[in-house]
């Protein structure tokens, strides 16, 4: 399974892990276009840039990524959720569309549930 041509925003605000995120997003073929550390800069990407899915860290540095997923659920992009600490049954009830994943997760599974979600949506 690839992302290839796939444009990804990453929102992740521990740095190993964003890296690690970045390189297999872009070695399983697709397009970072926007990396995110805080909720307000994950709003300004998911607001401005061509996305086509998304991976979202619960828990950012300055406060949950909800704005963020409320966004791109009005823009209709698929995103999943990436928490260490929140279990799916936790997060918030209005993303019932939204894909989970609990840290840490496969490289596989990441590429499975982004891919799988994209093609959810149509394209």
């Amino acid at each position: 399974m690839s992302l290839k041509g796939l444009r990804v925003l990453i929102a992740e605000d521990e740095a190993l892990v964003l890296m690690n995120l970045e390189m297999m997003v872009e070695d399983a073929g697709g397009e970072v276009v926007g990396l995110a550390r805080t909720c307000a800069h994950a709003l300004e990407l998911a607001e401005t840039e061509a996305i086509d899915v998304a991976i979202l860290d619960v828990n950012l540095a300055d406060r949950e990524v909800y704005d963020a997923a409320d966004l791109l659920a009005e823009r209709q992009i698929p995103f999943a959720f990436y928490s260490g600490r929140a279990k799916r049954e936790t997060l918030d009830t209005r993303f019932p569309k939204a894909g989970y994943l609990s840290k840490p997760s496969s490289d596989d599974e990441i590429i499975r549930t982004l891919s799988r979600l994209k093609e959810t949506q149509g394209a």
